[in-house]
């Protein structure tokens, strides 16, 4: 398994309710699962999560082409400092990335970045927050800009950041932000410029520089999602640089950190740590322990399917039980509240005792799941 691989899998701070899920057509193939499962709370018992296509992160499409992430903060080496007499430090290739990326934050009350794990100066994602609401942004290149309205319906077209932007409202259920706990959720009938009181999962695009900017989120109603629109803001630098959360794993703090993660992980004999340590940018907390826990679950699984092969029963037993303990590796429960990493990780532990099927869509094997649903490396 590979820093990349995991990227793409596991940057989730956003995950979706239990209410929600729940009600969600659980129909896609196993692959859908696969695909989503890092922005998804803990499952029911039993099942590995699932959502339907329309729901899943803007990921795939948005960041699939990123080859690395890029360093939000770093420490003292190879640093940039702006605005004068202000102290902060920033590695010139952050002060770049900043330079050309749209900067855009929700200047409202109580309102702050709660994620921003994968981003460049041409495409990336964030999302902010002010504990009751949730509001994604996405910004790519200009001629990508995606037409929402095979699957959305167009309500208005307004000025936004002073540019013409059109606003979109998703047909169906809501998703596939944060749902306020005091909002009532029922089946909604199509989308149309007439119909839109209630709750809505909300979009607006618009064109900024050379960026095609979207904004998408979950409201009791449009005039709440239009308040917030209306509080986007375009800062400088070193704002932008400093809203970043400090759940950002800085990299002269990584080493210590996976150090940390690992200290009550038992590995195989070879597993290579150095990796991990070392690999440079940033990562989101949740998304270093997924790397971590998945780094040694992907490699006890590895050694379990290469002993069931060899028919090496006392190998296999070690796998085995070194899984079980996964259900007390204190990174998973951590994240536990965070996202469905660990939840997978159990299921997947809990199996190989038997060698019993895994849920996802449909029964599959460990075998044919676990390299896909972790994100290891193939053997």
């Amino acid at each position: 398994m590979n820093d990349d691989d995991l990227d793409l899998l596991v940057a989730s701070a956003s995950p979706v309710s239990d209410r929600r899920v729940a009600a969600l057509p659980l129909d896609g193939p196993e692959a859908e699962l696969l695909e989503a499962i890092m922005s998804l709370p803990r499952p029911h018992e039993g099942a590995l999560p699932e959502v339907h296509p329309r729901y899943r992160r803007w990921r795939r499409q948005v960041l699939a082409p990123v080859a690395a992430l890029v360093a939000l903060v770093v420490g003292v080496v190879g640093f940039q400092q702006l605005g004068g007499d202000r102290n902060e430090a920033w590695a010139a290739p952050v002060v770049a990335v900043a330079n050309a990326a749209p900067r855009i934050l929700v200047q409202r009350p109580g309102w702050s970045v709660t994620r921003a794990d994968e981003f460049t100066a041409a495409i990336g994602e964030m999302t902010y927050g002010d504990g009751r609401n949730e509001l994604e942004l996405r910004w790519q290149p200009a001629g990508d800009t995606p037409d929402r309205s095979k699957e959305a319906a167009h309500l208005e077209t307004l000025e936004l950041m002073g540019r013409d932007a059109r606003l979109f409202r998703y047909n169906g259920p809501v998703g596939p932000t944060v749902v306020p706990a005091d909002m009532t959720i029922t089946a909604s009938p199509p989308a149309t410029a007439s119909a839109v009181d209630g709750p809505g999962d909300f979009t607006t695009l618009w064109s900024q520089g050379p960026h095609s900017v979207e904004v998408r989120g979950v409201f009791a109603d449009i005039e709440t999602y239009k308040s917030v629109l209306a509080g986007l803001r375009k800062v400088d630098v070193d704002t932008w640089l400093r809203a970043m959360p400090a759940s950002v794993v800085r990299p002269d703090d990584r080493s210590a950190l996976v150090d940390e993660m690992l200290a009550d992980i038992p590995v195989p004999e070879g597993f290579d740590t150095a990796a991990l340590r070392a690999a440079d940018g940033v990562k989101d907390r949740y998304q270093l322990g997924a790397a971590v826990a998945g780094s040694a679950a992907c490699a006890w699984i590895d050694s379990w399917v290469g002993a069931i092969d060899a028919g090496d029963d006392v190998a296999a037993k070690l796998a085995v039980d070194a899984m079980a303990t996964s259900h007390r590796w204190s990174v998973l429960a951590e994240m536990r509240d965070q996202g469905a990493y660990p939840d997978v990780v159990w299921e997947l532990a809990d199996a190989m005792a038997t060698d019993a099927p895994v849920s996802g869509g449909k029964p599959v094997t460990i075998r044919d799941s676990y390299v896909n649903t972790l994100g290891c490396a193939p053997r």
